[in-house]
């Protein structure tokens, strides 16, 4: 550097300054886009028509446009139709329009419908009821209507608590508002005003006597319930029996649920 002339020296240093300047800039714009996904927290999908429709046409998915939002914007936007992930825009597919809409226009609700879908409680196999569970833990979305869990419980027995499998091999058949051929419209959803999925509330099929079984059971578990996933090739030998070792565990349950 001795034997170099100023102005080298001078354009080496501008060459540092402008790399350091542009690190600077590049830095700068990293922690700007952190600090805005945070504030931003947990995003949803709406979606907007592409196109025209007129009232009676058919929805085409690939004439929808995702709009990625902050959820706690979407819950005040009233009925739209919300989505977890943007592919599942292509549930849509063919659904009828009720009134025309204009390209640009967020879809709600009320704006579809899909006569051709069978009402969601047609999917309860014959002879068994579908329950409301509430769970502790939410499973977040590796869980599906149509997936086998097992329902588990923590009970105050002989002043000890203690962890029990309460069923095992249930079949889901809703996730929040979710019907088992995952379609997204349903009563509950039109009802709803944010239309999110909430994970900790499921729907299981079961025998009318585990119904009323589980009745009895819910009543003791005071700290929560939570599911085990199963693989869908997964084989329960006693599937959709309560426990008895629970059931003779716990008071109060009429002796003809007993096993």
């Amino acid at each position: 550097m001795a034997d170099e002339t100023p102005a080298v020296q001078n354009k080496g240093m501008l060459i540092v300054a402008l790399v350091l300047g542009v690190l600077v800039v590049l830095v700068y714009n990293w922690q700007i886009t952190q600090v805005r996904d945070e504030a931003k927290g947990e995003t949803v999908y709406l979606l907007r028509v592409a196109v025209d429709y007129k009232q009676g046409t058919a929805l085409d998915a690939r004439r929808l446009e995702v709009n990625e939002v902050a959820a706690h914007h979407a819950k005040g936007l009233g009925p739209v139709v919300v989505l977890r992930r943007p592919e599942e825009k292509n549930n849509f597919n063919g659904y009828t329009i009720n009134r025309s809409m204009r390209a640009g226009e967020t879809l709600l609700w009320s704006h579809i419908q899909h006569q051709a879908d069978p009402p969601p409680s047609s999917l309860i196999t014959p002879g068994m009821v579908a329950k409301a569970i509430r769970l502790q833990k939410a499973p977040g979305d590796i869980l599906r209507p149509g997936d086998l869990v097992n329902l588990l419980g923590r009970f105050p027995v002989n002043g000890v608590v203690q962890p029990y499998r309460i069923i095992e091999g249930v079949k889901v058949v809703g996730v929040g508002g979710k019907t088992i051929n995952e379609s997204p419209l349903s009563d509950s959803y039109a009802r709803r005003d944010e239309g999110l999925t909430s994970y900790r509330e499921i729907t299981i099929e079961l025998s009318r006597e585990a119904s009323l079984q589980m009745e009895a059971i819910l009543a003791h578990a005071s700290l929560g319930l939570e599911i085990e996933v199963l693989p869908h090739s997964a084989i329960v030998p006693d599937a959709g029996k309560v426990n008895p070792d629970l059931l003779r565990a716990l008071p109060g349950i009429p002796v003809t649920q007993r096993d």
